[in-house]
């Protein structure tokens, strides 16, 4: 998980808790 672009898969859920943060 460093690198979203190397990690597709975990970035979506990544994205999704930012926009849940902001």
């Amino acid at each position: 998980g460093g690198i979203l672009l190397l990690e597709p898969q975990p970035w979506k859920s990544y994205e999704s808790k930012r926009r849940v943060s902001e």
